[in-house]
């Protein structure tokens, strides 16, 4: 069980969905499973996140939203993690109240940690809300936040996609000089 939660990147970027899906259904199937434990948790963390990257954004929901129910039960300090990833796949099914919901619990539990990174990270998801809903103040404020966190504490992924994000909305608004410098 241990093993199989740490694996997501490897069936993720190394094309193993199938395979990860096969393996974690196994898993989920281990009578003998403790099912309030950390492992656990990540298990299911790790089991959404192959399905969202399967395409299968019902059955990670589901994955993220038990293993967020299991990190507040025994006190997991990536809650702010699994709330974000739960906050991006209500995004990607367009529920964006539940979205909102839970990336500003995210960001709140990620401040109140110190936790700069998950900060970052979710003030981009966030950004993102405010763009698919026509807010582009909002979003620019997001991205921005997001952006100058991510360079301070060299998150350099999330750096990229505030970045990317930052020329996306600038294209949205006809900046085309903006939206080259930024995703340049």
């Amino acid at each position: 069980m241990r093993l199989g939660g740490r694996l997501g990147d490897i069936w993720v970027w190394g094309g193993f969905l199938t395979e990860g899906r096969a393996h974690l259904n196994a898993l989920f199937a281990l009578p003998e499973a403790s099912h309030t434990s950390s492992d656990w948790a990540q298990l299911l963390w790790t089991a959404g996140y192959v399905e969202f990257f399967s395409g299968d954004y019902v059955t990670a929901r589901a994955r993220w939203e038990e293993g967020v129910a299991v990190r507040r039960m025994i006190g997991d300090p990536r809650l702010s993690t699994a709330l974000s990833y739960l906050g991006q796949v209500a995004r990607e099914q367009e529920d964006y109240a539940s979205a909102q919901t839970w990336l500003e619990e995210s960001l709140a539990v990620s401040e109140a940690a110190g936790d700069q990174r998950d900060s970052a990270r979710t003030l981009d998801r966030l950004g993102t809300i405010a763009h698919a809903l026509g807010d582009y103040s909002l979003a620019r404020s997001r991205y921005e936040q997001s952006l100058a966190l991510a360079r301070q504490v060299s998150f350099h992924n999330e750096t990229l996609w505030s970045l990317h994000n930052l020329g996306c909305l600038a294209l949205d608004q006809g900046d085309l000089p903006e939206a080259r410098e930024c995703l340049a």
